[in-house]
């Protein structure tokens, strides 16, 4: 039998859905170069995922994680930065 998941989380994944809807609309409407966009949505995403990195689960995820795991998020941070600064530089 599986429970039902509590109405804030579905309201949540709206918030969440609305958000990222917007948000191509909102960065047509910007005249600042891709790069600076890049770096706001990273700016703004932190403070949202250290929040809902706290949590107990998420602690006991990170805590399995062994050192080629985050070696690997490491880079692949490394590299979603370098592609927001490429996207800068050919526009």
């Amino acid at each position: 039998m599986q429970k039902s998941l509590p109405l804030s989380l579905y309201l949540l994944l709206c918030v969440g859905v609305i958000s990222v809807s917007f948000s191509a609309i909102f960065i047509k409407w910007s005249s600042a170069p891709a790069s600076i966009i890049g770096m706001y949505r990273m700016l703004l995403t932190v403070p949202v995922l250290l929040l809902l990195g706290m949590g107990r689960s998420v602690i006991k995820v990170k805590a399995a994680l062994n050192r080629k795991d985050w070696g690997l998020l490491f880079f692949s941070g490394i590299f979603l930065a370098l592609h927001f600064f490429y996207c800068g530089w050919s526009l």
